[in-house]
């Protein structure tokens, strides 16, 4: 199996409608009706997550899932637009942390990173916003 084949990323604080307005605004494109679109070969869709949980401090249980999925991109293209979308969600004001199998060449380890660090502000009691810069 390809290491770029497939991506997931876990998103806090957004469910899949204000998810979709994000990387809609984030990419110039357009999602369609099923919260799904095709950007420079890649397969990009929002949905519930089945295991979410509002306010959930897991990300395994953040409300919204983004899905990244190459249908003729390179590696190199791939990795570029998860990375694209991680940043563009940190800056909008959400932790997101990928996983894939190139967690490795992403930023912040795939978000994992920032998520430590938000975490442990929540072991110290220091509330929601820790680790949001």
């Amino acid at each position: 199996m390809d290491r770029y084949e497939y991506c997931k990323i876990f998103v806090h604080g957004a469910d899949p409608a204000r998810a979709v307005g994000l990387l809609g605004a984030l990419l110039g494109a357009a999602f369609d009706d099923e919260d799904s679109l095709t950007f420079d070969g890649i397969e990009v869709d929002v949905l519930g997550n089945p295991d979410g949980v509002p306010g959930a401090a897991d990300f395994l249980r953040w409300p919204a899932l983004v899905e990244v999925e190459p249908l003729d991109a390179p590696p190199s293209a791939t990795v570029g637009l998860v990375a694209r979308i991680l940043t563009g969600l940190h800056d909008a004001g959400h932790l997101a942390v990928a996983a894939c199998d190139y967690e490795d060449e992403l930023p912040w380890s795939g978000g994992i990173r920032l998520f430590d660090r938000w975490a442990a502000g929540l072991d110290r009691g220091a509330g929601e916003g820790a680790g949001q810069a």
